[in-house]
């Protein structure tokens, strides 16, 4: 069949074969463009805002537990107190501010899922580091040893519970957007 063509029509052939070739892989080649654009922008208006924004509320609770722990030393002056708890209300104020951005950002079912158990956990942790707070201010008051004991079963004990119940919450949804980002990185490989 090919032998009765002639050398023009073999070469036109030849060159619309080429031509649909290039076609399909040009096809594909925007698939995966538009594969990648779409993980591309999730990954960099979701996954990387939402990881940022729940690693600044660790770092905050962090930093607040932290600040807890040096409120329960007796000898502390007037001055690290007072710095400490300055210290305390930028931390609170960066948590909030880093969850308010979280909030706005679109979820995952699973993501929603374990926000809504985290939302009351954060809620009780701040209500009991208030709490701490209300001791330690009773307790340089009035320096009693029974104001300390409540003040260091308030910061070591309670606090503990509803801190690593809210940090618990928090690190599972970090790794589900990490996940995430990962997931769809291998999606688009």
């Amino acid at each position: 069949m090919l032998k009765n063509l002639n050398l023009k029509m073999k070469i036109i052939g030849g060159f619309v074969l080429v031509a649909i070739i290039t076609v399909f892989v040009g096809l594909i080649a925007v698939i995966g463009i538009m594969r990648l654009e779409e993980s591309t922008r999730d990954i960099g208006t979701n996954r990387l805002p939402s990881v940022q924004a729940l690693l600044n509320v660790s770092e905050a609770q962090f930093s607040i537990d932290g600040a807890e722990n040096i409120l329960l030393v007796q000898e502390l002056s007037r001055e690290q107190r007072d710095a400490t708890l300055e210290s305390m209300i930028t931390d609170i104020k960066k948590a909030q501010a880093n969850l308010t951005i979280y909030e706005a950002l679109s979820m995952s079912a699973d993501e929603q899922s374990i926000w809504d158990a985290f939302v009351p956990k954060w809620q009780k942790w701040l209500e009991d580091h208030q709490e701490f707070l209300n001791k330690e201010t009773a307790y340089r008051a009035k320096v009693t040893q029974l104001a300390y004991d409540e003040m260091v079963r308030q910061g070591i004990v309670t606090n503990a519970i509803s801190f690593k119940e809210a940090e618990s919450l928090l690190t599972q949804l970090v790794n589900l957007n990490s996940g995430s980002a990962d997931q769809a990185v291998k999606d688009v490989n």
